[in-house]
């Protein structure tokens, strides 16, 4: 099996930007929704890099199902150039953000899968994928809700999947076509792919559009410990949304914020954030919480005495327990 999977990994300070889903719902949210009844029938995305446009054109499917019962198919070419993908991939981000606008009806803007993938091809494909207007307007209908930041410990995707199918960024590596992948101990590549449910045991279950044999229907397996690089959920936000969450997230931190009674150091933090993200690249596990806590993470190694192994640690533990390790409003 060749993989081709194609994600770009967005950077702490855009996962910062996105309203968080635990902060705006307050948890738990309802009953439990049977994703599996709702997917569209399998694609493979074949040697594109178009990941998470068939990710999100499922996720929109999905919604779409559960809402008319209709199996309507979207366009994942069109969704990926029109999020801006690139010959190497294309980030989540943008691909959710493209799907607020609207999603473009197969039937109008054919998928087409190549033999291979190069800079002629991309730029074949791209050309055709150029959608009409009206089009566009025919797609507004299913764009999906606002989307919202998930923290990855186990009970909160299990919270948000009540609510949504969850768009997921991965790492992959020898194993992933197992019956049941295995978390693999070296990452040769990103990919993003739809969780759709959590068994009692911890296997995650996702749709994904790789195609490992044939037969294969899109369902797929991860183990309980697989990494989740961080999650997405598609929710109605509440009209003062950015106000709840920027007034949850400040205040534990009003010290952190203040920068610690200490003068402000402009040139300072922006020398520590350019290294602290670079260090992260390293660390893909730990974007998600280290994007949610961007600002007050910055200031604890600027002005806090906190180093960035301290921070890696911290960040490490709010990963797997949803837990911190430092009350990083007080100095180290």
């Amino acid at each position: 099996m060749t993989l081709h999977p194609g994600l770009i990994l967005d950077s702490p300070v855009a996962l910062s930007e996105l309203p968080d889903f635990d902060i705006l719902t307050g948890g738990d949210s309802g009953t439990k929704t049977d994703w599996h009844n709702h997917v569209p029938s399998f694609r493979s995305q074949g040697p594109t890099r178009f990941c998470t446009a068939f990710a999100g054109t499922a996720i929109a499917s999905t919604f779409n199902h559960k809402e008319t019962g209709d199996k309507e198919v979207f366009s994942a070419s069109e969704l990926y150039f029109r999020s801006g993908g690139s010959i190497y991939g294309n980030s989540l981000i943008s691909t959710l953000i493209a799907m607020q606008r609207n999603v473009v009806l197969e039937n109008d803007i054919p998928t087409t899968i190549p033999d291979g993938w190069g800079v002629g091809i991309y730029n074949r494909l791209k050309k055709q994928a150029i959608a009409s207007e009206e089009h566009r307007e025919r797609g507004k209908p299913f764009a999906i809700k606002s989307i919202t930041n998930v923290l990855t410990t186990d009970a909160v995707l299990r919270s948000a999947l009540k609510q949504s199918p969850l768009m997921v960024a991965i790492g992959i590596g020898t194993g992933y076509s197992e019956k049941i992948a295995p978390n693999p101990k070296k990452i040769y590549d990103y990919h993003a792919v739809v969780l759709l449910d959590i068994e009692d045991d911890g296997t995650r279950i996702i749709f994904d559009s790789l195609s490992f044999a044939a037969g294969f229907d899109g369902f797929h397996k991860l183990a309980g410990n697989y990494d989740i690089l961080y999650a997405f959920a598609s929710v109605d936000l509440p009209n003062d949304w950015y106000k709840i969450q920027s007034d949850a997230k400040a205040k534990p931190f009003d010290y952190a914020l203040s920068h610690y009674g200490k003068p402000r150091n402009y040139y300072l933090e922006l020398e520590k954030a350019n290294l602290f993200r670079t260090v992260l690249r390293a660390h893909p596990t730990l974007l998600a919480p280290a994007g949610r806590l961007w600002t007050v993470l910055v200031n604890a190694i600027c002005y806090g005495g906190y180093n960035v192994t301290d921070i890696l640690n911290h960040l490490t533990n709010i990963r797997r327990t949803g837990k911190p390790i430092f009350d990083l409003n007080s100095t180290r």
